[in-house]
C-alpha cells in the first residue's frame, strides 16, 4: 500500500510504480488519490505500452507510451510544485 495525498504525486508512488514495472507488473494499492499515478506509469513503462485510465463522467483515456508522451509527462512533472510531505507508515 502506498499513501498518496489528494492532488499530489509523491516520490514514494513514483518509486513504487517504477519498481512494479521493473519486476514485470503486479498490483499496486494506493491509499488516497491515485489519479496522478498514470503520470508515473507513462514515465516508467517502455515505449509501445498503453496506459488506460478512467475519466469520471467521460469514459476512458488511452495514452500510448512513446518518446513524445514521456517528454510531455516529464515536462508536466517538472512544473509541479515540490513539497516535502511526511506520511506515516
Amino acid at each position: 500500500v502506498v499513501r498518496n495525498p489528494a492532488g499530489m504525486l509523491t516520490q514514494r508512488l513514483r518509486d513504487a510504480v517504477r519498481e512494479m514495472v521493473g519486476t514485470g507488473g503486479g498490483l499496486l494499492e494506493v491509499e488516497g488519490e491515485e489519479d496522478l499515478a498514470s503520470l508515473a506509469l507513462v514515465e516508467s513503462l517502455p515505449s509501445g505500452a498503453t496506459v488506460i485510465y478512467g475519466i469520471p463522467g467521460e469514459g476512458a483515456s488511452f495514452v500510448r507510451v512513446n518518446a513524445a508522451s514521456k517528454e510531455n509527462v516529464r515536462k508536466l512533472i517538472d512544473r509541479m510544485e515540490l513539497r516535502k510531505v511526511r506520511l506515516g507508515d
